[in-house]
Parts: structure tokens; C-alpha cells; sequence
């Protein structure tokens, strides 16, 4: 048999002859865009507490030690401008649905709500007896919710700056919160160790979810409205069904979650859903940003480098970069994918 085959071969063009006795190559694995070095960004004098990205994803908003919310062009890394106003560190930064606003919350226990092209402040918002973190708008830009340590969410119309209602339930304070994309409900995440579910129409309270892992450091909603991501101080991250209040994944961050003086610990300090609702990415206190499987709680990878705690992260809009900031103030901004393409012309009449 063998000589049957190489008189088979024989007979064969040279290169055709090569490609019956080369060994077939392993298809290449497509290269992680994450390997990739991350842009870093001057950030803030000290802490950056909290990322978010304008809805385009072009623009790249921070809160920090230095008590600024800062603009950032997300491609180039440049400075777009600073909005200076509040009197203590900035805790939480959202945008408007149609990027034309920011509202940031503070350690001075107000809220802002700021012009993001011209960097005016056009109202500030006075009502919490203790520090304010994390802010959040609702989907049609007309109304705001503030959370804070004096355990209440506030509801805030985003046009006048009024106090709207107040969603009070939570026994300790409110470091998450998060207005779902439907606009139906609003999370909430505190140091009593809950998620809570709001209505929005009413304000009242639909469930309390315990997690039963320390405080609810933050939340954040799928695109689809269906499940919220949670961080929590005892080192894990937790996926829970929305309509059921079931949890349907956990994830747990190797290290003890208090560490010795002058150690880092495992906890989460915030997290933010890919686009797809597939995978999620967290900070965390020992300097690593940790992504998530979604469906399973399997960490999939870590980035590196920061120095700890890595306070904040924020993943874009479009899927095509994570935002990640620090204590030293520093912000990396990770290549996580390829944009979409743009939307087709419409076809002509």
C-alpha cells in the first residue's frame, strides 16, 4: 500500500505534490484586541472615581479626588474641557440620553446637572444630608435619580431642577443606582447588602433582592432591560433576573475581601455591561479590572496595571472600548472590539 501511494504522488504537479505531504496548519486564534496596550490619560490630581461614555461613545466623562467632572476625547485621550463646581470629591457621572448634558454627584451632598458643550452648571441639586455617588438619568432625559449615604434615592426633573419624589426603603446608603433602558424600573444598590427594584412611575418599591455579600458597591442594567449586574464589597459580582429577582450568576474574586494595612482586598467597587449583555466588567480594590461571563459568573480575562483600587470602569457604548481609572487618578482606555459599521442610507424612494 504504501508504495501504491507514493507511485500515486509520482505523478502529482510539484505543487500539488507539497500540499499532499505538508502538514495542514492550525487555524490562527483571532488576536484578543485587549492584549493590546491600553491609552492612558492624565485623569485626575488623585482618584478617578467614576467613568462614563457619552451615548455616541466619543466623548469620555470622570469624576474624581480633584472635585472636577472632566471631558475626554475617547479616541485621541485628549482634554475637551473641565466642569468645576462642587466643593468635595466627585462620587458619579452619567450623560443624557442625547449627550448633551452631564450630572455628577458629590461628597459636598449635592448633585449637577451641567451644559456638556460649554461646561455651565444649570442647576445643582440640594436636598441630601449626606454624601451623594452615584446619579443616573432616565431614558428620556427628563428626569435624574441621585443616590447617597443618607440611605434615600432622589428623583429630580432634569428641566427645573425640582425634587420629584424621593425612593425611600433601603436601610443604609445608596452607592448604585440605574434607570433601566425600557424606563419602566430603577435599581438601586446599597450597604445594607441589597438590590432594590423600583417602579419608576410610581416610585414604589417592587422587590429587595439580598445578596448577602456586603454592600452593593453599583448596578447596572442590560440593554435589553432583562438582568443587573451588582457589585459587592465582599469580593463578588452578581447577576440577577430583573422580573424574578433570581440570581442567575455569581462570580467571585480570588483574595480576602479585608485585607491586611496596607494590602488590597477583593472588593467591587463598580461594574458595566458589554453591549450584548454577554459579559460585564468590574473594578476592583486589589487593581485589576475583571471581565465577566454573564450566563456563568466565569471570569474571563483581567486588565492589569492600574494602581489600586481600580475605582471605576465604564464600557462603551458601542462595544468598542472599556474605560478604566484609578487611584492615582490615571484613566486607561482599553480596545475592546471593533465599532459597529454605520447605518445604511436609507434606500431611495
Amino acid at each position: 500500500m504504501p508504495s501504491a501511494r507514493i507511485a500515486a504522488l509520482a505523478g502529482l504537479p510539484a505543487a500539488l505534490l507539497l500540499a499532499a505531504v505538508l502538514p495542514v496548519p492550525a487555524p490562527s486564534r483571532a488576536a484578543d484586541p485587549l492584549e493590546a496596550p491600553p491609552m492612558k490619560l492624565a485623569g485626575h490630581a488623585k482618584g478617578t472615581y467614576f467613568l462614563a461614555f457619552s451615548p455616541d461613545s466619543k466623548r469620555l466623562a470622570s469624576g474624581g479626588c480633584d472635585k472636577a467632572v472632566r471631558i475626554w476625547d475617547a479616541s485621541t485621550g485628549a482634554p475637551v474641557r473641565a466642569l468645576e463646581g462642587h466643593a468635595e470629591r466627585v462620587w458619579g457621572v452619567a450623560w443624557s440620553p442625547d449627550g448633551t448634558k452631564i450630572a455628577s454627584g458629590a461628597w459636598d451632598n449635592t448633585a449637577k446637572i451641567w451644559d456638556a458643550a460649554t461646561g455651565t452648571c444649570l442647576f445643582t441639586l440640594s436636598g441630601h444630608t449626606q454624601h451623594v455617588t452615584p446619579v443616573t438619568w432616565s431614558p428620556d432625559g427628563k428626569f435624574v435619580v441621585t443616590g447617597s449615604d443618607d440611605s434615600l434615592a432622589k428623583v429630580w426633573d432634569a428641566a427645573t431642577g425640582k425634587h420629584v419624589r424621593d425612593l425611600a426603603g433601603h436601610k443604609k446608603g445608596i452607592h448604585g443606582v440605574s434607570w433601566s433602558p425600557d424606563g419602566k424600573s430603577i435599581a438601586t444598590g446599597s450597604w445594607d447588602g441589597t438590590l432594590a427594584i423600583w417602579g419608576a412611575a410610581a416610585g414604589k418599591q417592587v422587590r429587595s433582592v439580598p445578596l448577602n455579600a456586603g454592600g452593593v458597591k453599583d448596578v447596572a442594567w442590560t440593554s435589553d432591560s432583562s438582568r443587573i449586574a451588582c457589585a459587592a464589597f465582599k469580593g463578588a459580582v452578581f447577576v440577577v433576573e430583573a422580573a424574578s429577582g433570581k440570581i442567575l450568576s455569581t462570580g467571585k474574586v480570588p483574595g480576602p475581601a479585608k485585607a491586611a494595612k496596607g494590602k488590597s482586598g477583593s472588593q467591587v467597587q463598580t461594574v458595566s455591561f458589554a453591549p450584548d449583555g454577554k459579559r460585564f466588567v468590574s473594578g476592583v480594590h486589589d487593581g485589576k479590572a475583571r471581565i465577566w461571563d454573564a450566563a456563568s459568573g466565569k471570569e474571563l480575562r483581567s486588565l492589569a496595571g492600574h494602581t489600586p483600587p481600580c475605582w471605576s470602569v465604564a464600557w462603551s457604548p458601542d462595544g468598542s472600548k472599556i474605560a478604566t481609572g484609578d487611584e492615582s487618578g490615571a484613566i486607561r482606555i482599553w480596545t475592546a472590539g471593533e465599532p459597529p459599521p454605520p447605518p445604511a442610507p436609507p434606500a431611495d424612494p
